[in-house]
């Protein structure tokens, strides 16, 4: 499982866009591809997370609807806008956060947590 891969979003001190365009830069440029790239990761790596019954429980909760998978994806944006930080250095600002094995378990209950919810909602 890969542990402790750093996503950065950089930009330069003389980026001076509205609020609004700043935030959908963000999210299309950072927060999108990064929680695609982590649900990949993480959906490779399930099997060394949980027992094999509920790896296959998820894959199939998971690939029930489009709308499920992009639920999963809204909440790991979500889990990582959490664990960012901002920082400045020089000329540039940074956003950063730390993909790790941490972040996996908190993807792994909020997925659970989806199932439960769904389930009750039968």
């Amino acid at each position: 499982m890969r542990s402790n891969h750093i996503h950065i979003f950089q930009v330069h001190e003389d980026y001076k866009e509205p609020i609004s365009k700043t935030k959908a830069l963000m999210y299309d440029e950072f927060y999108k591809p990064s929680a695609n790239e982590i649900f990949k990761r993480w959906i490779i790596n399930l099997p060394k997370l949980v027992e094999k019954s509920l790896s296959k429980k998820i894959y199939y909760y998971l690939n029930s609807s489009d709308e499920i998978l992009d639920d999963a994806v809204h909440t790991i944006i979500l889990l990582i806008n959490q664990k960012s930080e901002l920082i400045s250095f020089n000329e540039h600002s940074f956003l950063f956060f730390k993909e790790d094995s941490q972040l996996y378990q908190e993807i792994l209950f909020a997925i659970k947590t989806m199932m439960l919810e769904d389930t009750a909602n039968w």
